[in-house]
């Protein structure tokens, strides 16, 4: 679930941060979708959801991003395995400033895989 909304580019967090709530966002309102399928995970939501910061519930936006950083970390991981592994590559570095005039940094790879010179002939 949580892959699918990155691969889309989806806002994972809303307005508000409570099961139930029409502006909780992607994260929380496909959670509330999954559970009406799963009765664990229903059973999760009304026994652990909305009980506040001092509750260890795992629907909160600290583990979302947690989450998000680990799916994050294993795609760096998987680039930088086929890099080291490409015969061919390149580095391309680029930064601009945006509006609020705070640097944005641009690291572009490119690399052949699977390239056989004896193809080639």
């Amino acid at each position: 679930m949580l892959k699918f909304e990155c691969q889309r580019d989806l806002a994972l967090r809303g307005d508000a941060e409570s099961i139930g709530s029409p502006h909780n966002g992607n994260y929380l309102e496909m959670l509330e979708l999954l559970a009406e399928y799963d009765d664990f995970l229903m059973q999760h939501i009304q026994n652990h959801a909305n009980r506040g910061s001092v509750h260890t519930n795992y629907l909160s936006s600290t583990i979302c991003k947690e989450l998000v950083r680990l799916m994050g970390n294993q795609v760096l991981s998987e680039i930088i395995s086929r890099i080291k592994l490409s015969k061919y590559y390149s580095v391309t570095l680029d930064s601009t400033a945006d509006n609020g005039h705070v640097d944005q940094l641009t690291l572009i790879f490119r690399y052949m895989e699977h390239y056989n010179l004896l193809s080639d002939l």
